[in-house]
């Protein structure tokens, strides 16, 4: 796994005596010493709590853990602790991105914030693009703090009518940077490939981008970009 990355662990109970009271404990990711990286407590059997089992009862939890952005590479163990005895469980190896706090390079300075991220600058082909290639767009993402939530980056390249002629979307770094995972003050860069229609008619094409949840569709907005999307420019289709 990755910093960032929920993972899904798997528990299951077999009741071996009858309890009134519904028993909790603590899903823990240890480090190498010993130390809790992750504490996340939960209820056994959720929405079938323990006071409703009745002996060889089989009960399964699946609990979802989003590993700190922090998380530094390293290998680490799983355990679970109820009434305050814990059990070492598996072992997790997690593998942390190489970070960039340096801005790098970039054709366009953007400087677009939107709240947890901002748009720090932005690279389009200069010498434009045809109708049936790809043109790849470099975005370059700073991180204001470590976003709570997964967002999913948009390109799109918009005809002067406003609709939509290409578009890119997902995982920044093509799927391998979920934002869960960046730290404040990292640069992350992001390059997108736009596939040009056949037959795309010459011309000027206005380009935008933002960043949006993918569960709700709902963009990252502030006052200046209201409706999410940051112009980076135009690409020139050639003829």
């Amino acid at each position: 796994a990755a910093p960032g990355d929920s993972v899904t662990v798997t528990l299951c109970w077999r009741a071996n005596q009858t309890t009134e009271s519904d028993q909790s404990g603590d899903l823990l990711l240890m480090d190498s010493v010993g130390r809790f990286a992750v504490p996340q407590p939960f209820t056994l059997g959720s929405a079938y709590p323990t006071s409703r089992w009745t002996v060889e009862d089989t009960v399964r939890d699946q609990i979802v853990v989003q590993l700190p952005a922090a998380l530094e590479t390293g290998d680490y163990r799983w355990a679970v602790d109820v009434g305050g005895a814990a059990l070492a469980l598996n072992p997790l190896h997690v593998t942390a991105p190489e970070r960039t706090f340096t801005a790098p390079s970039v054709g366009q300075r953007i400087d677009a914030n939107l709240g947890p991220v901002t748009l720090f600058g932005v690279t389009i082909p200069a010498e434009g693009a045809a109708a049936g290639s790809l043109a790849t767009v470099t975005l370059v993402w700073e991180a204001n703090q470590s976003p709570a939530s997964a967002y999913h980056v948009f390109v799109h390249l918009m005809n002067e009518e406003g609709g939509i002629v290409a578009q890119s979307d997902g995982v920044p770094a093509d799927w391998t940077r979920p934002t869960t995972g960046w730290l404040a003050g990292e640069f992350v860069t992001d390059a997108r490939a736009l596939a040009l229609p056949t037959g795309l008619a010459p011309g000027r094409y206005a380009l935008f981008a933002g960043m949006y949840g993918p569960s709700t569709n709902d963009r990252l907005t502030t006052s200046e970009f209201a409706d999410g999307r940051v112009p980076l420019g135009t690409v020139t289709v050639a003829p």
